[in-house]
C-alpha cells in the first residue's frame, strides 16, 4: 500500500473565480482541456501514478521544465549545485465538466514537502495550481499537456469550496457565448440582440 498522508478532492472553475487581483488572466480554451485531460498520456500518468505535484512552481521554475527530473543541475552564483526534487502530491483523477469545473484528487505523500502541504491544507492556507503545456495568443490559453499540480502559497483559481468563492452561474454563461459562434454580437438577429446586451450588462454588474 503507498504510503499517502492524506487524499483530498478539491474544484475550480475555469470561467468563474473568487480571486480579482493578482491572477494571469488566461481564459482556456475548454475542448482544449478536455481532450489535455482524456489524452492517453494523462490517462497513463494516472494510471501509473506518476503525475507528481510540489510545494510551490520553484521546482519547475528552476528546472525549466514542466516534467521535473527526480534531481537538476542548477547554477548558483555561477557554481553548479545539484538539487533533489522530492514530490509532494501526485494527482490520481482529474476530470472538467461542461460548465469548465475542475475535479481532481490528490494523494498527499509521505514526504518532507508532503507534510508542508498536508499542514497548510490542515491551515486552510494557500491551494492547488495546475501545470500545463500548451500554446498562447493574447490570453486564449490552447492546452496540450498534463503534469500534474503543484500547492501554492497563492493560487490563480480559488478553491470552489473555499468561503469566497460565489459559484459558477456566471461560468455557465460565459461559457455559452464563448463556445456558441452563433452568440456572437455581429450574427445576432436583431430580436436577440437586445437580451444579449441585458445578459452582458448583468455580467458586468456581477
Amino acid at each position: 500500500m503507498t504510503d499517502v498522508l492524506k487524499t483530498v478532492t478539491d474544484r475550480f472553475c475555469l470561467y468563474s473565480n473568487a480571486r480579482k487581483g493578482r491572477q494571469n488572466g488566461r481564459q482556456y480554451v475548454l475542448s482544449a482541456v478536455k481532450t489535455m485531460l482524456e489524452s492517453k498520456e494523462t490517462q497513463e500518468g494516472l494510471r501509473l501514478g506518476e503525475l507528481f505535484g510540489y510545494y510551490g512552481h520553484g521546482r519547475r521554475q528552476l528546472t525549466g521544465k514542466l516534467e521535473v527530473p527526480e534531481t537538476s543541475v542548477i547554477m548558483v552564483e555561477g557554481r553548479p549545485v545539484v538539487i533533489d526534487n522530492v514530490p509532494a502530491c501526485r494527482t490520481v483523477a482529474i476530470s472538467v465538466d461542461d460548465n469548465g469545473i475542475v475535479t481532481h484528487t490528490q494523494e498527499i505523500l509521505n514526504t518532507e514537502p508532503g507534510k508542508i502541504v498536508a499542514a497548510m491544507i490542515e491551515s486552510r492556507a494557500g491551494g492547488w495550481s495546475w501545470a500545463t503545456g500548451g500554446r498562447e495568443s493574447g490570453k486564449i490559453a490552447v492546452t496540450t499537456s498534463f503534469h500534474g499540480v503543484d500547492y501554492v502559497t497563492t493560487p490563480n483559481y480559488i478553491s470552489l469550496d473555499h468561503p469566497a468563492s460565489a459559484g459558477c452561474l456566471k461560468a455557465r454563461i460565459l461559457n455559452l457565448y464563448w463556445q456558441s459562434p452563433w452568440l456572437r454580437m455581429d450574427t445576432l438577429t436583431s430580436q436577440c440582440r437586445p437580451l444579449y446586451l441585458i445578459t452582458v450588462k448583468w455580467l458586468n454588474w456581477k
